[in-house]
């Protein structure tokens, strides 16, 4: 008899998660919709779920309220680097490497190597208060 309930306990189960993937769920959420809940974690700020989550920036472009962008273009070139090439603040600063910039002018300067076997790699800080905008390339780690 207990050969015969392990194997019924285990399809029970997947029959359930799937019953609630295909019709609880979204009850559920409709449910929590209508009785004013809502479905967030408590935590009201996108920029601690960007810099703590799981995640793999690859390109990342930094609008400064002086009209400057800074991008990095390439960021799995900097793996193995300090931090990656990048490294967000839990107050919304950015350290970066900065491979080119655009100019409110629209010039751009290319910012060229931005690591040397000898001094390390060239990283740009830049305070939260400079920061305008910030986009991302993200590929889930």
């Amino acid at each position: 008899m207990p050969i015969i309930s392990v194997p019924s306990v285990f399809l029970t189960t997947i029959a359930a998660g799937a019953l609630w993937r295909k019709f609880g769920m979204s009850f559920w959420q409709t449910l929590m919709r209508w009785s004013g809940v809502h479905r967030d974690d408590g935590n009201l700020r996108i920029w601690p779920i960007l810099v703590h989550g799981n995640h793999e920036i690859n390109q990342c472009q930094v609008y400064l309220k002086d009209g400057r962008v800074l991008n990095l273009l390439n960021g799995p070139a900097y793996i193995g680097q300090p931090w990656d090439g990048l490294l967000l603040g839990d107050d919304g600063s950015v350290l970066m490497v900065v491979e080119n910039e655009y100019m409110p002018n629209g010039s751009v300067i290319e910012h060229g190597a931005n690591f040397d076997a000898e001094w390390g790699t060239s990283l740009t800080y830049v305070p939260a208060s400079e920061v305008s905008r910030v986009i991302f390339t993200l590929k889930k780690s």
